[in-house]
């Protein structure tokens, strides 16, 4: 027997009908969030492209470099007393603080007894250091030879920047641009605000024997690339630096080369 309960098919088809659409409705919604969730973690994950705009290098200059023994050659301070008037020339300007004696000369003394060797030394700022040959010869010994770069780079984006030091330095090889490691190492962190451009120094010291020829040695490193590259992880900054060849001040090429002051290609 078939009981016919009137208005029970309505009834059900009114609460139904919503049950539907809302379930319907939350499984949409939450493929949505699992797209969207995924989207954002694939554009998060994925490696982000190395900025070549912001901050590009513009003047380069390569100079040969020396490291001193400091310890060799020093002159007792009671020593430097005693022979102030005879050990220093009549123009001496004083000391530079941690420096070695940075005086401005002309070759010639009052004194036609004391006499300068223009050859002694080359000092830590590109100077001469010359001395008197009556006193305590102030000769510290060279031990090490290399490479400095002073590279101008010029920030151009909108906001400041600090390259630190810890970056990675690599070089290119000429034609083909393949990257390796680099011995160089930048001289400290380096700010530069936004539109500006600062020198900044990457050198080492260490490359060569002490009194190795310069151009020699500057082809030891840098004869087969053509540009150094910065990375800087954090930010993503990559600045790239064209090598140029070496210069040899004028005040250091009669010590290093007996010549004058020369470039060389590489």
């Amino acid at each position: 027997m078939a009981i016919d309960l009137p208005g029970i098919g309505k009834q059900m088809s009114t609460w139904i009908r919503p049950v539907i659409l809302c379930f319907a409705f939350g499984i949409g919604l939450g493929l949505a969030i699992v797209f969207a969730n995924g989207t954002i973690h694939y554009f998060q994950s994925r490696p982000k492209a190395w900025d070549r705009k912001s901050i590009r290098s513009t003047l380069v200059d390569a100079v040969p470099i020396s490291e001193i023994d400091l310890s060799a050659g020093i002159v007792p301070e009671q020593s430097l007393a005693a022979n102030a008037p005879q050990s220093l020339p009549a123009n001496f300007r004083g000391f530079d603080e941690d420096k070695q004696p940075t005086a401005r000369h002309d070759n010639k003394s009052s004194d036609p007894s004391v006499t300068f060797d223009p050859k002694t030394i080359v000092g830590l700022d590109d100077k001469p250091m010359l001395h008197a040959s009556k006193a305590q010869p102030i000769n510290f010994e060279e031990i090490n030879s290399g490479v400095s770069f002073s590279v101008d780079l010029q920030n151009t984006s909108s906001a400041d920047v600090t390259i630190p030091k810890t970056l990675i330095i690599m070089q290119a090889t000429r034609g083909t641009h393949t990257l390796h490691d680099s011995l160089l190492t930048l001289e400290g962190d380096y700010f530069i605000p936004a539109g500006h451009t600062i020198s900044v120094t990457l050198k080492n010291s260490e490359f060569c024997a002490a009194h190795e020829d310069a151009h020699q040695c500057f082809d030891s490193f840098f004869k087969n690339d053509d540009e150094i590259v910065l990375f800087d992880q954090a930010k993503k900054f990559e600045i790239h630096i064209a090598i140029p060849p070496i210069r040899i001040p004028k005040d250091q090429a009669m010590y290093l080369t007996g010549k004058p002051e020369t470039t060389a290609g590489h």
